[in-house]
């Protein structure tokens, strides 16, 4: 079970919410220790790939 995912650092604000419903929808087997559940803390990377009308989310290359 997945317990308050949060987003820790974001490219655009409007993509957090879609990536909390990913892992909060996400299921695991919990992990034990002597058969006893123990929480587990993960942070994990979740790259979105957006089509181009949307796509302008990252600070422009400066020219040289």
């Amino acid at each position: 079970m997945v317990v308050d995912p949060v987003v820790l650092s974001s490219p655009d604000k409007r993509l957090d919410a879609l990536a909390v419903e990913a892992v909060a929808s996400w299921r695991y087997e919990p992990a034990r220790i002597n058969g006893k559940r123990i929480p587990v803390f993960w942070t994990i990377t979740i790259t979105f790939q957006v089509p181009e009308p949307f796509a302008p989310m990252a600070s422009p290359t400066p020219s040289r």
